[in-house]
């Protein structure tokens, strides 16, 4: 099988942040993520040993927190690889790249560095994902639960979330859909690419602040 990089090139669907809901972007960043349960998770059914998740419940992702300055980042995940700012300089973003295929990044205002997004990926082939997730997983520290999205297929994500608020077919049949919090403080994206079976490879989650 080829590599899902080869495809995708450098470039990751993102979102603007203060952006309209509606609004997505294509701009070079890399990004995917990954399947199967991570240890930590518990049993054949990884859903059953995790906390029921629910769409305003996603103030924290990564060890990251709602609210956290940038001071915060490295000592949650460590190191950064690399760092840029978006076109318009609104935002900086603090590029995690130590394991190859699971690229994580951080975006922050730049004005006042104050987490914006949290999005992860995994761009391996299907035959490696769970590996590479397990390795992200210890490299990073991070809490599987959070993680047992990746890998569903969408109508599994629906049964947890329910229907999308946002619902969006991208380019080369990308499947994005997304889920608005009642406070509309927050929004959790998931997208489904179709070189990697449909399951569910990105994870993004958008904060914003009044």
């Amino acid at each position: 099988m080829s590599d899902p990089l080869s495809k995708r090139g450098v470039f990751g669907f993102i979102r603007i942040p203060g952006s309209s809901p509606k609004a997505v972007l294509l701009l070079p960043v890399f990004f995917i993520f990954t399947m199967f349960c991570i240890p930590g998770c518990g049993g054949s059914d990884p859903k059953a040993d995790c906390p029921t998740k629910t769409k305003e419940k996603w103030d924290t992702f990564l060890k990251i927190n709602y609210g956290s300055t940038e001071k915060e980042i490295e000592k949650q995940l460590g190191a950064f690889t690399n760092g840029f700012y978006t076109p318009d300089s609104a935002s900086f973003v603090y590029y995690f790249g130590r394991l190859k295929y699971v690229p994580i990044s951080v975006w922050v205002d730049a004005k006042t560095g104050i987490v914006q997004n949290v999005i992860i990926e995994v761009v391996s082939g299907m035959e490696n994902f769970e590996n590479d997730l397990k390795t992200a997983v210890e490299e990073y520290g991070l809490d599987g639960c959070e993680l047992i999205y990746m890998g569903m297929k969408r109508d599994e994500v629906e049964e947890v979330f329910g229907k999308p608020d946002e619902d969006l077919l991208l380019e080369g049949g990308i499947q994005s859909i997304a889920y608005y919090s009642p406070h509309n403080d927050q929004i959790i994206s998931f997208k489904f690419f179709p070189e990697q079976d449909n399951v569910c490879s990105i994870i993004e989650v958008y904060w914003f602040y009044r």
